[in-house]
C-alpha cells in the first residue's frame, strides 16, 4: 500500500467496494472516499470502515472470468479470534463465516489508478469469486494452525 497521503493538494473521489462486516448478514455494496494526490497516488481511506486491532491485512487476489480475461483485486480485512464471527461471508463461502473473525473489504485494482469502482453486478460477481479463493486458501491455513496448536498464521499476500 501507498504511504500517507499528504493533506495538500489533494482531491477525494469514491469507488464502489464490497464489505463483509460481522456486524451485518449480508454482503454491502457501499462507497469508500479514496483520496488522490497531485503526484496521482490514491490512499483508500477503509480505517472508518475497519475495526482498531488488530492490523490491516492486505492480499491480491487474480480471477479469470469466463472468457479468460484476469481481473485483479485487492482484498483488506483483518482477522483475530478476539473479533466477531463475519456471518456476511456465508454467501460466498458458507464453510468459513463460523471460522472467521473479523471484517473484510474488497476492491477492484485499476490499470491507470491502483483501485477504481467495482461498477455493475459482473465485477460484484467476480470480486465474491476472488473473496471465495482468497478464503479457500486463508481457511486451510488456519485449520491446520489450529490442529497443531500454532499460534502464529502466515497470510498470503497474493493469491
Amino acid at each position: 500500500m501507498p504511504r500517507s497521503p499528504p493533506c495538500t493538494n489533494s482531491r477525494a473521489t469514491f469507488i464502489k467496494v464490497l464489505l463483509f462486516d460481522p456486524s451485518d448478514m449480508d454482503v454491502q455494496c457501499i462507497p469508500l472516499c479514496t483520496v488522490i494526490n497531485s503526484s496521482g497516488d490514491q490512499f483508500p481511506c477503509m480505517e472508518h470502515l475497519l475495526q482498531d486491532h488488530p492490523p490491516t491485512q492486505f492480499c491480491d487476489v487474480n480471477i479469470k472470468d469466463e472468457g479468460g480475461t484476469l481481473h485483479h483485486f485487492t482484498i483488506t480485512y483483518k482477522c483475530h479470534h478476539g473479533l466477531s464471527q463475519n456471518r456476511a461471508l456465508e454467501e460466498v463461502a458458507p464453510q468459513a463465516h463460523n471460522k472467521w473473525h473479523g471484517p473484510l473489504l474488497i476492491m477492484r485494482q485499476g490499470r491507470h489508478l491502483p483501485f477504481i469502482s467495482l461498477g455493475g453486478a459482473y465485477y460484484e460477481v467476480l470480486a465474491k469469486r476472488a473473496v471465495k479463493k482468497f478464503l479457500h486458501s486463508v481457511l486451510a491455513e488456519l485449520t491446520a494452525a489450529v490442529e497443531t496448536g500454532r499460534s502464529e498464521v502466515i497470510m498470503p499476500t497474493e493469491l
